[in-house]
C-alpha cells in the first residue's frame, strides 16, 4: 500500500505547463536548446514550427550580421582562381560586434554549388534567407538549419538571367511568399515578350502560379533580388534600354497581401543618384538606398 501510494503521488508531481505559458518561454530561449526542444512533444513541435514564432523568436533576439561568403573551385595555387567558374557556399557566418574579428558558423551548406554568373543577390525576411541563381532557388532559415528548394520554375526555356526574385511576409493571409519577376517569350507572336510575376507560397504546396494582374511595362533589373519593406516587395527599374527612351529613377512595387503592382517614382536627389548601381535596405524602419560615392565609397540616404 505504501508503495502504491508512492507512485500515486510521483505521477501527480509532474509539472504541467500550459500551452500559452510555453509559447511565452520558448521565444525567449537561445537557437540550440530551441532545436532540441523540437523533440520534447508534438506540441512544442508544433508552436516552434509555425511561421508566427519565428518572427516572435526573432523579435527577441539582438541585432547581428549574417555573412554568406563564397569559395571558388580553384585549379591551382591562385586563392579565386576558377576556370570551371563554380563556386560553393561556405555557409552562414553571424557576427555580432561583440566577436571583435571572429563570426560564429550557424549552419553550412556543403552541398550548394552554382556557377558565378548564375548567382542573383540574397534577400531577407524575418530571419528566413532567400538564395536564388537561375535554374534553382532554395528558402534558407539559418537558426533551425531548415533548407527548402522551391520546385523548378516555369517557362524554362527562357528563364536564364531575365527573371529576379523577391521574399516577403503576406500581413494578410500570414505565409512567406517568393515571386518572380521574369519576362516570357511568345515564340508564336513577333516582339511578343511580355513580363509577368510568378509567386510561390511558402507551405502551400510549393507551386509556382502566375500572378492574376501582369506587372507594368517597365525593364527590371536582371537578377537584382527585390528588398522587403512593410508587405511589399520593391524592384529597380532599368532606367536604360535598348532602343527606348530613358526611364525616370523608380521601382515596381508588389503588394503581397493583393498581389497588386504599383510603380513609385524615387525622390529627386542631389547629387543625382545611380539608382542601378544602388541597392535598397530597411533601416530603422525606413527604406533607405545605399548609393555609390566613389571607388569603396557609400552613402545611405532615407527615403
Amino acid at each position: 500500500m505504501h508503495d502504491e501510494t508512492a507512485t500515486t503521488k510521483t505521477k501527480t508531481s509532474i509539472p504541467y505547463l500550459p500551452d500559452e505559458l510555453v509559447s511565452e518561454i520558448l521565444p525567449r530561449i537561445p537557437v540550440e536548446p530551441l532545436l532540441r526542444f523540437r523533440s520534447v512533444c508534438k506540441a512544442w513541435r508544433g508552436i516552434i514550427d509555425e511561421d508566427s514564432f519565428h518572427r516572435e523568436h526573432l523579435r527577441h533576439q539582438t541585432s547581428s550580421l549574417l555573412v554568406a561568403p563564397w569559395i571558388g573551385e580553384n585549379d591551382d595555387d591562385g586563392p579565386f582562381a576558377s576556370s570551371t567558374g563554380e563556386v560553393t557556399a561556405a555557409g552562414f557566418y553571424q557576427w555580432d560586434g561583440k566577436q571583435q574579428d571572429a563570426a560564429t558558423l550557424v549552419h553550412a551548406m556543403p552541398n550548394y554549388h552554382n556557377k558565378m554568373e548564375a548567382l542573383h543577390s540574397m534577400a531577407h525576411c524575418d530571419g528566413l534567407v532567400l538564395l536564388p541563381a537561375d535554374d534553382t532557388v532554395h528558402v534558407v532559415n539559418p537558426a533551425t538549419r531548415r533548407t527548402i528548394t522551391l520546385p523548378p520554375t516555369p517557362n524554362a526555356i527562357f528563364r536564364g538571367p531575365h527573371q529576379a526574385f523577391g521574399l516577403g511576409h503576406d500581413p494578410r493571409s500570414n505565409p512567406y511568399k517568393v515571386a518572380r519577376l521574369y519576362v516570357h517569350r511568345d515564340r508564336c507572336t513577333p516582339g511578343g515578350d511580355t513580363v509577368r510575376m510568378g509567386v510561390c507560397t511558402i507551405g502551400k504546396g510549393l507551386c509556382w502560379r502566375d500572378a492574376a494582374v501582369s506587372p507594368p511595362p517597365h525593364h527590371f533589373m536582371p537578377r537584382r533580388t527585390a528588398t522587403f519593406f512593410k508587405g511589399s516587395l520593391l524592384w529597380i527599374v532599368k532606367q536604360v534600354v535598348p532602343h527606348g527612351s530613358p526611364a525616370a529613377p523608380s521601382f515596381i512595387r508588389f503588394r503581397l497581401e493583393d498581389e497588386s503592382f504599383r510603380i513609385v517614382r524615387a525622390p529627386p536627389c542631389t547629387p543625382k543618384l545611380d539608382y542601378e548601381a544602388s541597392s535598397l535596405t530597411e533601416l530603422r524602419g525606413e527604406l533607405c538606398v545605399c548609393a555609390p560615392r566613389a571607388a569603396y565609397d557609400h552613402a545611405v540616404f532615407e527615403m
